[in-house]
């Protein structure tokens, strides 16, 4: 009985013990054997585990997540054994972003930037209303992003690294950031007093305040 070799990845991303690694499914594979090596060529591939072939992820809980690794999955068929990727799938050690969130001064603009990681190929930045979902908000190869936010209120952002849309840093930490209305004020100076403008971006009303 003869089985395909599996040459498609879907990701090597370090988890709380250990490195996940995921594969797409091969046709006629019986089950799958998980190799490992080092990427700095300081080890050759040694088996690290197998699974059944309804199963399509491996968490390596022998890794070390601080040491890179290349991950090949070997697909078995009774006693025959489907070829393996020598390329395999990289686990590259990606550090969490250090992130600043804040209001861009002149609209109702946020920017969202972070320092760059080392390794890195992009950056996936998400977003939330305090206590609500997660959102995917963007991603990309930039240092920074900006948008404009046309609610108001409290929202959290996080942001983590990508290398090659397979292996992905653990998140930043979280970011609070509480956005309200961008107002621009005119005056004029009457006989009979002070007339005020405003003009906003969202405000809803407005509260009048003086000092001497």
């Amino acid at each position: 009985e003869s089985v395909a070799s599996n040459n498609t990845y879907k990701y090597a991303v370090a988890v709380e013990n250990g490195v996940n690694i995921s594969w797409y499914t091969v046709s006629g594979a019986k089950g799958y054997t998980i190799l490992r090596k080092n990427s700095d060529g300081s080890t050759g591939w040694s088996s690290v585990g197998k699974v059944q072939a309804d199963v399509t992820s491996f968490v390596d809980t022998s890794a070390d997540i601080k040491t890179g690794y290349i991950y090949s999955v070997r697909s078995e068929a009774s006693k025959n054994k489907g070829s393996y990727n020598r390329t395999g799938i990289e686990y590259v050690i990606l550090s969490a972003p250090e992130v600043t969130v804040e209001r861009v001064q002149t609209n109702n603009q946020v920017s969202i930037s972070w320092k760059k990681v080392s390794k890195a190929t992009a950056y996936e930045i998400y977003q939330r209303p305090v206590d609500g979902e997660w959102q995917l908000l963007k991603t990309t190869s930039e240092l920074s992003y900006k948008y404009y936010l046309n609610e108001f209120g409290d929202f959290e952002y996080k942001v983590r690294a990508v290398r090659n849309n397979s292996t992905y840093s653990e998140f930043s930490d979280v970011v609070s950031y509480n956005h309200i209305p961008y107002i621009v004020i005119q005056y004029m100076a009457y006989n009979d007093g002070i007339e005020i403008d405003a003009f906003d971006y969202g405000a809803d009303s407005y509260n009048v305040y003086r000092k001497l």
